[in-house]
């Protein structure tokens, strides 16, 4: 799962921490839950058309940041580390994933406050991944 293997590679930077069992973690997979309040979700979703020929699928990533209060400032700052310790990356992440490329969608931008009126911030990543397969190089 591409969403595991950035974690992965996030935590190894030391970005954030990432455990499986979630417990004590600062990044969460694929599900953005109600606590705890500063946290990083990393949601895989949709992607382009997988070419018929070619060795690799696009994915589409959502990274989310939310803030543990009413300032904006350090939540901020977190999306914009991760912003730019992913915007062109290159590599075999620590899963085995083949990283082709890792371009954002747009910058990070605001989505505002949530019910608990916790900032949060968001950006959205293209991601081609190596898929090779008998029929595709």
């Amino acid at each position: 799962m591409l969403s595991r293997g950035l974690a992965q590679y996030l935590h190894n930077a030391g970005f954030v921490v990432f455990k499986e069992s979630g417990l004590g973690a600062t990044v969460v997979l694929e599900y953005l839950p109600p606590n705890p309040s500063l946290v990083t979700l990393l949601r895989t979703y949709g992607g382009s058309q997988p070419d018929a020929w070619l060795g690799y699928d696009i994915i589409f990533v959502q990274v989310l940041c939310r803030g543990e209060n009413q300032d904006p400032r350090p939540v901020y700052t977190r999306i914009q580390q991760l912003y730019n310790a992913l915007q062109g990356l290159q590599t075999t992440l620590p899963d085995g994933t083949g990283l082709i490329n890792c371009v954002a969608i747009q910058q990070p931008y605001s989505l505002g406050l949530d019910e608990n009126i916790r900032h949060m911030y968001v950006f959205n990543l293209r991601c081609e991944v190596r898929n090779q397969t008998t029929l595709r190089e």
